[in-house]
């Protein structure tokens, strides 16, 4: 089987968290925001009620 006029991209832009890879910065930057969200907000998330500043 012949392919004609297709043209395969490889995926140059990768994750620094867990190496998935991405045609696309968008698709990356995309990526990273939903899957990895910045540490700061992970540990408010971690803290038990009691750790919470008030």
């Amino acid at each position: 089987m012949r392919t004609v006029g297709l043209k395969l991209e490889p995926h140059k832009y990768r994750c620094p968290k867990c190496g998935e890879r991405f045609k696309t910065k968008k698709e990356l930057e995309s990526h990273v925001q939903l899957k990895h969200p910045p540490e700061e907000e992970q540990q408010e998330e971690e803290k038990t009620p009691e750790e919470h500043e008030v």
